[in-house]
Order: C-alpha cells, then structure tokens, then sequence
C-alpha cells in the first residue's frame, strides 16, 4: 500500500514539474506596422478592423504620417511598410530596391485624387489647368491663395507637376498644419483656394464630412475634349473612375524586405474582392471593381 501512495506521489510530482508556467503559456502576438499616408488613415483603419474580425495574425498597428517622412523611412529602413497616394520614382524606387536588396513590392489597392476647396463666396467655382499654373506663379495681394494642409502633403508636388511647374518658380505656396487648420481658415478667408487629398471628403454624405466643409465649396475642373467641348467635372468617385477628372492618384502600398512575411497576409487581403468593397464604399475607386452581387429570391 506504501509503495502505491509513493508511486502516486511521485507521479503526480513529475506531472506538476512538467506543466509549462504562465509565462510561457501567453504567447505574444506577432505586430506588423504599416506607415499610412494622414488623410487615408480612417479608410485603411477601416480595413484593418474588417480583416482582424476574422483573422487575428499577424497584428495590425497602423501609424500615420505624412508622405514626406514615410518617403524618408522607405529610403532608409529595410523592410518597411507604407500605404501612400503615389507610386515611387524611378530614383526612389532604385534606393529602395538597393537598400533592401531586392524589388520592392508597389501594388495598387485604390485611386483617390486631388480635390479644390474655398469659401462659399469665392470668386470662381471652377478652374482650368492653365488658371491654376497663372496662380501659382502669382504674387500680388489679390490672387488668391494657394493653400495645402501641410507643408510636407504628397499633394503639393502632384499639384506642380499637374501645372508643369517646379517648386522654385512658385511664389504663391501656403500650408496650414492639419486639414481641420486648412478649414477653419478658407472659412475666414474669401480669396483662398485649399488642395487636399479627395480621401478626406470621399463620403460625401457622411455628418463628418458635411461638418467639415460648412461654409466651404468644393471648386471643379475645366476642360475641353476632343472635339472641343468644353465640360467642367467635380471630384467625385464616378469622375475618377472615367478619368473625367484630371487630379487623379493611385494608392499604393510598398513593401520592403522583410525577414517577417506574415504582414502579406494583410496585403493580399487588401487585394480581395471584401477589401476592395470597403474602398468602392468609401467613396473611393477600388483598383479592382467588385463585381455586381445578384440576390435571387
């Protein structure tokens, strides 16, 4: 009888010995961080809560830049994650490939674009191209001013290069420090004009964005067609979908190389069908157009 109830202690000693200690039971969850353009941060933060529902790996922590200094950490950190609104140069693509020894991956998830805002009593409701290059390269006290969000906004070189300007020619360049700023002050200044990247105002109909552009007017484009015709297009998701309108960019997501490739679980996700709905329904143009959904009762 001894030996059986020493038996057993033994046992169950060994057993006690063998069970792994808490520490080591809660495994920590493996993060990748994605670098996001500011104005795209709620519509990719959208995605991610929808891809996380159902896939909890890897972790996705999003931070928001601006397109200046994530340019900067692509250039010099491997690996790097980025959503931005443009696809890199051929310079910039060279020292990415460089530094991370291989091609970096650019895919294109969406198309955004640019949109002009100004007070309600702004002179002009509309603009054409060569207007624009005029204003830019203005500097008297009654040319309206040309205002960006922030001084390090991708929107500010797309706008040159749309004008066939280059940024030492200008004279009539301004930034605020947030879209909110950039707002509050077209809203006290009748003779502004405020660039920004569509994405801010791609739900058109939404409280937010109605909100943020009381007292504000979103100015449109002239220009004339082939046969000379000349049509004036507003931003909006069918205008950038048929190319109508001109201030068009594409979203991309670049991707270095990284030891971790978990984070392409995420990426092809955002090439999905389910992804790309979640862009079509923000307003945006997905870059692959979900096909049409037929309930049959």
């Amino acid at each position: 009888m001894n030996s059986k109830l020493n038996y057993l202690l033994f046992v169950i000693i060994i057993l006690s010995s063998c069970k792994p200690s808490g520490k080591n039971i809660a495994v920590e969850k493996e993060s990748i961080e994605i670098l996001v353009d500011m104005p795209l941060k709620s519509i990719i933060n959208e995605q991610v809560k929808v891809y996380s529902a159902t896939d909890t790996f890897p972790l996705i922590v999003l931070n928001e830049a601006n397109e200046a200094d994530i340019l900067q950490t692509i250039l010099t950190k491997k690996g790097t994650y980025a959503i931005i609104s443009r696809m890199l140069t051929k310079a910039e693509l060279q020292r990415a490939n460089a530094l991370n020894e291989v091609d970096v991956k650019q895919i294109i998830l969406a198309y955004d674009g640019i949109a002009m805002i100004a007070n309600q009593d702004f002179i002009y409701d509309s603009l054409t191209k060569e207007q624009l290059r005029t204003l830019f390269l203005s500097n008297t006290t009654k040319t309206p001013k040309m205002v960006f969000e922030n001084n390090r906004s991708g929107s500010v070189n797309y706008l040159f290069e749309f004008a066939g300007l280059k940024p030492s020619e200008t004279k009539n360049v301004f930034a605020e420090k947030s879209y909110d700023s950039l707002t509050a002050f077209l809203r006290l200044d009748k003779n502004s004009i405020g660039f920004i990247p569509y994405a801010y105002i791609s739900e058109i109909n939404s409280n937010t964005t109605l909100n943020s552009l009381e007292g504000l007017k979103i100015l449109g484009i002239t220009t004339k067609d082939s046969t000379g015709k000349v049509n004036t297009f507003q931003p909006s998701q069918e205008n950038i979908a048929t190319g109508d309108y001109p201030l068009v960019r594409t979203i991309n997501l670049i991707k270095g190389n990284s030891k971790d490739e978990s984070g392409m679980l995420f990426v092809n996700f955002l090439q999905r069908e389910r992804a790309q709905r979640l862009f079509l329904k923000s307003g945006l143009v997905p870059f692959k157009m979900p096909g049409r959904q037929i309930l049959i009762s």
